[in-house]
This record gives C-alpha cells, sequence and structure tokens, in this order.
C-alpha cells in the first residue's frame, strides 16, 4: 500500500490565498469600470494551459487568478487543448474577462492515443481524448498499415493549424493493437499520459555497474545500527523497502523512534543517466496489475530495498518522542542497518490484536510492535488536537485471478499497522522538513494551501441544504473546524457525500521550493522523505541533508534552481500518474460490471447533475442514471441544495437508491431505477 496524504486526489490550488486573489480582482474590476471605456481594459497579459470546452471555447488554467480567463473560440488562434499559452485581456465582460492567444508557447499534445477507422484517404482517428478535435485525420502513406478500429498512437503535425477551424493531422507512429485485445485498453492509457515502461538501454547499463551495497568504503562515516532491532512493515504483495523502523523506550521514559529511509541518493548521483531518468518520470505508477517504477528493478527491489537480513544503507531519523507526543530531539543522519524481519500489515495487525497464529517472527517482536501501536495512538491524539483532517474514505481495490481478470471489487482495508507506519512516516516528514527550515536549505516541500474561497462556500451551501446542525465559525475555516464537521455527520445518511464535498473542497497538494505548511495535516513544516525508491521529491530532500551532514550550510543555495525544476516538474508528474492510476481503476470496475447487466443492489446519490445523478454502490463501483431514465420529466438541477427534482421526483445527494446495472460501455456504468425489494 502506498503511504501517501489524501490531499493528492483533491482539485485546485494556488500560490496565494484565494482570500487576497478576490480582492486583487475586484480592485482590477473597481479600475476598469471607472475608466471611460469598459471594453478596453487595461493591457494585461497571462500564461497559463489551454482547457477547452465541448462548445470549442476555452479557459485558462494557470495560478494567478480567482476566476478561470476565457477565451472565445475565434480567439483561440490556433491554440489547442493543453497548450501553453500567453494571453491578453481584451474585455471585462465576464468574471475572469476574456482573453485572446498572442502566442503558443508549448503543444500539450505531440502525440495522442486514439482510435483508427480508416477510408480510402487513409482515415482518422478518434482521440481518446475527447477535449481535442473530435477527428484527427491519416493521410494514406501514414497509416503504419493500421487496421480498422485499431488503437494506435498519433505525432500530430500542427504545421497547418493556423486558426479555431483549422483541422488536426498527423502520422501514425505506433500501433497498439485492436481494441478488445487483452492489454490493450491500459497501454493506451500509459501512452496517452506520458507515462514510461521500459528504461534506456544506458540507464540500465549505469545501474548494472553498481556496486551492491554495503562495503567497507561506502560504510565509512555511517552510525552502525546493524545491531539495533530493526524492521520493514509492508504490504503482501510489496517488491520494494524504503522504510524501516525501531524503537525503544529510554531510560528517561521517552520513546526512542528511529525511521531509517533507503540512502537513494547515495546511487542515484546527481546529473547521472539515472537521475536524469527519475526526474523525467517524477514517480512511480501503481496500476492494477503492474508497476511502471522510477528506478531500474536493480535499484528499487535490490540494492536500494532494505530487505530482510542484508546490510543496507540508509538515511536515518532518529527522534526521542515523550508521552504527550512531542519531539525533545532528533538526529538525521547516515546510516546502515540490517533488517531482523520483513513483516506485513496484516500480519501485524493479527499479532497486536491477539491473533496466535503468525510467524514466530511477529511474536518474537511482539514486544516492539507494541510499543510502537503505544506510540502511534500518541502521536495520532496530538495530530487531531491540532486538527489534523482524516478523511476516512473508502478506498476500491481490485481482486485479480491467475489471468489477471478482475473477480472482485472491494473495499481496500486500513488495519491497524497502517495507522502504526502513518504515524512514524509523518513525524520523520515533519522532523526533516524543520530541520531544512533551521539550516534555511532550500527544499522540496509538500505544500498543501487552504480551501479556495467558491469551493468552501458550496460545502457551506450542501450543509445549509442538508439541514445539518452545523455551521463553520470562520469565513477561512480550519482545520479542526473540517474535524468537527466530518464528526458531527459520521453517523448520518449524508456522511460518505459530505466527506466527499469536505475533500473535494480542498486545494491540491503540491510540491514547492517553499516551507509554507500543509493545511490538511495542520503541520506548519512538511515534505517527503519517506519514498525515495518511489518519488522524486523525497530523493532531492535526501541530496540537501546529506550535503549538509557533509559539507556544513556553505553553499546550500546552490540547490534553489535544482529544487524549483523538480518541484514543478514533481507535481506535474504525480498529477498524470494520479490520473492514469484513477482511469485504469475505472476501467477494471467496468470490466468488472460488465457480466451484472441486469443485477440489483442499492446504493447512495454520490453526485447530482443536470445531466442525471450518480450513484455509488457499497464496493466503491460508481455509475449515472440519465436524466431521461428518471421518472417523469422537465427536471431542475437545484445545485445549492444538491437536488435534481421536476416538483414530484426529487434526487438529492446521500439518499439510498435501489438499481440495477443497466450498461457498461468502455469504463463508463450506467445505473436505471429498480424495486429490489
Amino acid at each position: 500500500m502506498k503511504k501517501k496524504d489524501f490531499f493528492s486526489k483533491t482539485n485546485g490550488g494556488s500560490k496565494k490565498t484565494a482570500t487576497a486573489k478576490s480582492e486583487r480582482i475586484k480592485k482590477e474590476r473597481r479600475a476598469v469600470k471607472s475608466s471611460s471605456n469598459f471594453n478596453k481594459p487595461p493591457k494585461q497579459t497571462a500564461i497559463g494551459k489551454v482547457e477547452m470546452t465541448m462548445r470549442g471555447s476555452a479557459f485558462l488554467i494557470c495560478e494567478n487568478f480567482n476566476a478561470d480567463p476565457f477565451i472565445k473560440s475565434d480567439d483561440l488562434k490556433g491554440a489547442k487543448h493543453g497548450d501553453k499559452v500567453e494571453v491578453q485581456l481584451i474585455s471585462f465582460r465576464r468574471k475572469g474577462g476574456e482573453w485572446e492567444v498572442k502566442k503558443i508557447l508549448e503543444r500539450g499534445f505531440t502525440k495522442v492515443v486514439g482510435t483508427f477507422f480508416d477510408n480510402k484517404q487513409g482515415g482518422y482517428i478518434v482521440p481518446d481524448e475527447v477535449k481535442l478535435d473530435p477527428k484527427i485525420f491519416i493521410d494514406k502513406n501514414k497509416s503504419l498499415s493500421a487496421n480498422n478500429a485499431d488503437k494506435v498512437v498519433v505525432e500530430i503535425d500542427y504545421n497547418k493549424v493556423k486558426n479555431a477551424n483549422s483541422t488536426l493531422s498527423g502520422a501514425i507512429v505506433e500501433v497498439l493493437g485492436a481494441i478488445d485485445d487483452p492489454g490493450v485498453d491500459i497501454l493506451s492509457i500509459i501512452r496517452s499520459h506520458r507515462l514510461y515502461e521500459e528504461f534506456p538501454k544506458a540507464v540500465v547499463d549505469e545501474s548494472k555497474k553498481i556496486a551492491l551495497p554495503p562495503n567497507q568504503n561506502n560504510k565509512l562515516n555511517r552510525t552502525d545500527f546493524t545491531k539495533d532491532v530493526i524492521f520493514t512493515i509492508d504490504g503482501d504483495d510489496s517488491k520494494d523497502f524504503d522504510d524501516a523502523v525501531s524503537i525503544k523506550i529510554l531510560d528517561n521514559g521517552n520513546y526512542k523512534l528511529g525511521v531509517h529511509i533507503a540512502d537513494v541518493s547515495h546511487y542515484v548521483v546527481e546529473n547521472s543517466k539515472l537521475d536524469k531518468e527519475a526526474f523525467k518520470r517524477g514517480t512511480s505508477v501503481y496500476f492494477v496489475d503492474r508497476v511502471l517504477p522510477m528506478l531500474p528493478e536493480i535499484l528499487s527491489n535490490d540494492i536500494c530495498s532494505l530487505n530482510e537480513n542484508v546490510e543496507r544503507l540508509t538515511l536515518s531519523c532518529i527522534m526521542e518522542i515523550d508521552n504527550t507526543g512531542k519531539i525533545d530531539g532528533y538526529q538525521i543522519c547516515n546510516g546502515v542497518i540490517k533488517s531482523v524481519a520483513r513483516l506485513t500489515y496484516s500480519n501485524v495487525t493479527k499479532v497486536l490484536e491477539g491473533n496466535n497464529e503468525v510467524d514466530d517472527k511477529y511474536k518474537k517482536l511482539l514486544k516492539e510492535l507494541k510499543l510502537l501501536k503505544k506510540l502511534a495512538l500518541i502521536l495520532n491524539e496530538k495530530r487531531t488536537a491540532r486538527g489534523n483532517i482524516d478523511f476516512d474514505l473508502d478506498e476500491s481495490q481490485v481482486v485479480l485471478d491467475e489471468n489477471k481478470r478482475v473477480i472482485d471489487i472491494v473495499k481496500k482495508p486500513r488495519l491497524l499497522a497502517h495507522r502504526i507506519i502513518e504515524e512514524c512516516m509523518l513525524a520523520a516528514n515533519e522532523t526533516v522538513a524543520r530541520f531544512l527550515k533551521k539550516i534555511k536549505a532550500p527544499g522540496v516541500f509538500r505544500v498543501h494551501e487552504p480551501p479556495p474561497t467558491d469551493k468552501f462556500e458550496s460545502l457551506q451551501d450542501m450543509i445549509k441544504a442538508l439541514a445539518v446542525d452545523f455551521s463553520f465559525k470562520l469565513e477561512m475555516p480550519t482545520p479542526r473546524e473540517f474535524n468537527l464537521l466530518l464528526e458531527t455527520v459520521k453517523d448520518s445518511n449524508y456522511n460518505k457525500a459530505i466527506t466527499k464535498t469536505a475533500l473535494r473542497t480542498m486545494s491540491k497538494a503540491a510540491y514547492a521550493p517553499s516551507d509554507d505548511g500543509h493545511f490538511g495535516l495542520a503541520s506548519e513544516n512538511y515534505c517527503h522523505f519517506t519514498s525515495p525508491i518511489r518519488r522524486y521529491p523525497d530523493l532531492c530532500v535526501h541530496r540537501i541533508v546529506k550535503y549538509f551532514l557533509a559539507n556544513g550550510a556553505e553553499n546550500l543555495l546552490k540547490f534553489k534552481e535544482f529544487t524549483d525544476k523538480a518541484s514543478s516538474q514533481s507535481s506535474e508528474r504525480e498529477r498524470l500518474a494520479e490520473k492514469a492510476e484513477r482511469e485504469v481503476l475505472e476501467l477494471k470496475k467496468a470490466e468488472y460490471m460488465q457480466d451484472k447487466i441486469g443485477n440489483c443492489y442499492t446504493g447512495y446519490i454520490s453526485g447530482v447533475t443536470d445531466f442525471g445523478v450518480f450513484v455509488e454502490l457499497d464496493n466503491t463501483v460508481e455509475g449515472l442514471i440519465r436524466v431521461q431514465n428518471l421518472p417523469g420529466d422537465n427536471y431542475e438541477l437545484i445545485s445549492r441544495q444538491m437536488l435534481l427534482t421536476n416538483k414530484i421526483s426529487f434526487f438529492r445527494i446521500g439518499d439510498k437508491l435501489d438499481i440495477q446495472v443497466a450498461a457498461v460501455m468502455g469504463s463508463k456504468i450506467e445505473f436505471e431505477l429498480c424495486d429490489c425489494r
């Protein structure tokens, strides 16, 4: 199981608070309105990415505006979905202003995946990215002998694109296979999101030249932890182990918690081929049936991995923690460890719950496991008291058979052992972030800003519409208030709906070169330190910490340009990876429901729109009931009340419904109402 915060899955986010941005927008509008000609605003430009709408117009996605700038189709000047452009303000006739494209800085899609349809001229593809043109035309001599209905990769030729009416054309550069061939669906997603399967030969060759660890030379100037009781706790099917823990009670009654992290930066040195490839990938990507690792397997599963009963190099964070959860002192050092056991979340949970039918190695470590549990509860209580938001939402787990066919969709268990390790890693991440701040070092920090004003207002409207006995007391909410809301609704019918909406209210956590705090964790200082095998930001943090340990504070600012680039790249690659993971998960859910058409289930309304209602089943599968399949007609969406109604029937978010599976198309599932009793 990946150890990561919930806020990597949320929407939006910016570099300034929503309140400040709102005031700036109002000020700009007042200035324009006071001028003699409302339609001639002051010259203003912006840079961002084009987000097309289904009507052919677009919005500019950028960080500097409270409302997304609007671009009419005639003002796109040949820009397409995903392009990075420079725009100029031409009118304030709508919120966010109206703008026109002055310059296309970078094309968003040079290659695109789609389904090929042939004709006498060659053919065309219908791209999977629905916001691009509906068709991209292919000349006969550029079809790469693709067959009708093949999934293909097309390289787009933008030379003929001059204005909004210009059609796209290109050449097929890879045929993925027939649309129904096994594995083509996931391969299409991999290509669509510019993810990488194979490592370049030069990278693989470089990784093979790395000596197996450790030896007498690379053990110099390291703290020897090989005699300590140190162990890993991970998932049953994990192969790369980048964190291990140790714990004991000191003479003063405090806990001594050791978080020992694989010293990846010792092997992946700056500007090496391995480093450049890791930077390019940004993160490992976890699909249902495979992993696209950030580092070659010889590193991720062997040389760097903290495998059982072998010596491994670490960057260790040793913390002294009192009985209130306060960290009284810490040491960050280069280390060498020898893990005494490879434990799993499921078995650690069993032994802590009194199950004696587990391996002897768990029983031998029972003292340490009980100490970890006790400390984790203390740390969790302290985090909760300061306002940490705990979105206890169900996550999906896809169960495959030996042929990688989907046989079940279940809720992913969140076990006691998951919570224990999570607390240990959070403590280490915060400690290292404070350390970087103390030595005034640049870094790649994990930043989570307060909720944008418009999203927060929508959540308040929902609470009011559902008659929930709760109100936010402050204009800018605190994390503690969000926790009080979740506590208020936890036993209500609206628990899931409100919890999901509250999560969507949050800004998106991102990587940044300045430590501006983490709203969701109610933490002033936070970075990612504990997973350098699978996350490039953690590798960056290690590199900076190790430089300080070797050289002191002198020349730390040399990392400033590096951390700027790494923060931006890591955030972008994380977003791509998450989107791809989500699409594969939805694809597999749909695959599971294909033979369930006609079956009846009970679910709850998870969303309402003007075109229908979304219903989520107990196993996390979600489907749409189209408005034309609801009883009666003339439905109206009352968004502030989360209600779809035609005065006779009404459907409100959170309500339970009996449904039957009506259809499955691609990754989309459709439901209909039924009487399942």
